[in-house]
């Protein structure tokens, strides 16, 4: 049997459609009126890295400006907040009376010196040189500079900035591989061949005396030279196996492990996003020249714009009539 249907059964199908198309038109304006909210995604660790080179890329940059100074036994800290307002860089910078026993810099320490349109850090390095260790240039009292991971550009003695230190591993494998050279080939005995072709015995042809072997040496210790010769060079008085107490350094498969202050790490190997050497451009008769080292694709265009170009209209066509005969 079909079931019986009330006249007014239509008109109770459409009240839940009607219902529901009124619940969707709430949720949508909830919607519209609630913030927006995005789970930002981390950054990846080369994103990350970018963002740190770009910062510190960009204050080296402000402390390339070419300064004129001339400093007569005037107070470190006014020196400082000179450069800092004329280059627009931010600085942090340990003082003696902020850092525990006093191992920061003397804001009273009384500076002379005299510059004439040199860059910024050029100027900055020789101030801080003229802070030197008592029991020594490069001692742990010793004032210089390092960039955080974050660009901030730090300035303190070495004792102060040895407390931010991070690992490094740089690949030395091409450096202490060595090569073999073959100078002498072993000489092909005639005599035994003739013989192994009448049937002789199966003697080899060749003759080799063993006396000039190349004696190899061995990665480690080709590594401890190569070693030796960066405690030797880089901050000789901070390194551990030296009595210091900054860095450390290991050998381990082909790579040398540096847990050491940027200051350090900058000493090795410098920054990989900075130019190895400086570039100048010059005007030679009203034409200019730009040396471009291989860094080139590190730096950084300032104060470029584009501009739009309009093209060239096409010369007019001109029809010359034929003359009469």
């Amino acid at each position: 049997m079909m079931p019986r249907t009330a006249p007014n059964a239509p008109a109770r199908r459409r009240r839940p459609a009607a219902l529901i198309a009124a619940s969707v038109s709430a949720m949508a304006a909830a919607a519209l009126l609630a913030p927006a909210t995005c789970p930002l995604a981390p950054l990846s660790a080369q994103a990350a890295q970018v963002q740190q080179d770009n910062a510190g890329r960009e204050t080296l940059v402000r402390l390339s400006a070419p300064l004129t100074i001339r400093f007569e036994e005037q107070r470190l800290e006014d020196v400082l907040r000179f450069i800092q307002e004329a280059t627009q860089t931010e600085f942090v910078i340990y003082w003696g009376d902020d850092e525990p026993g006093g191992s920061g810099l003397d804001r009273d320490a009384l500076i002379s010196l005299n510059a004439r349109n040199a860059p910024a850090l050029a100027v900055l390095e020789r101030v801080l040189s003229r802070t030197r260790d008592p029991f020594g240039f490069g001692g742990a009292g010793s004032a210089t500079w390092q960039l955080s991971d974050w660009g901030e550009f730090t300035i303190g003695t070495r004792e102060s900035l040895n407390r931010e230190r991070r690992v490094e591993i740089y690949p030395i494998l091409d450096l202490i591989v060595e090569i073999p050279d073959y100078p002498e080939a072993p000489a092909l005995d005639l005599q035994s061949v003739l013989q192994a072709g009448q049937g002789g015995g199966g003697q080899s042809p060749f003759r080799d005396d063993q006396t000039d072997r190349q004696e190899f040496i061995p990665d480690a210790e080709r590594a401890e030279a190569i070693i030796e010769i960066i405690t030797r060079n880089v901050e000789p008085e901070q390194w551990e196996d030296a009595g210091g107490t900054a860095a450390t350094i290991r050998y381990w498969r082909g790579n040398l492990l540096i847990n050491a202050p940027d200051y350090v790490h900058r000493g090795i190997n410098g920054y990989r996003w900075w130019p190895s050497q400086r570039t100048f451009s010059r005007n030679i008769d009203g034409r200019r020249y730009v040396s471009m080292a291989r860094d080139v694709g590190l730096s950084v265009p300032k104060d470029l714009t584009n501009h739009p170009v309009s093209p060239i209209p096409p010369a007019a066509e001109t029809t010359t009539p034929p003359r009469p005969e």
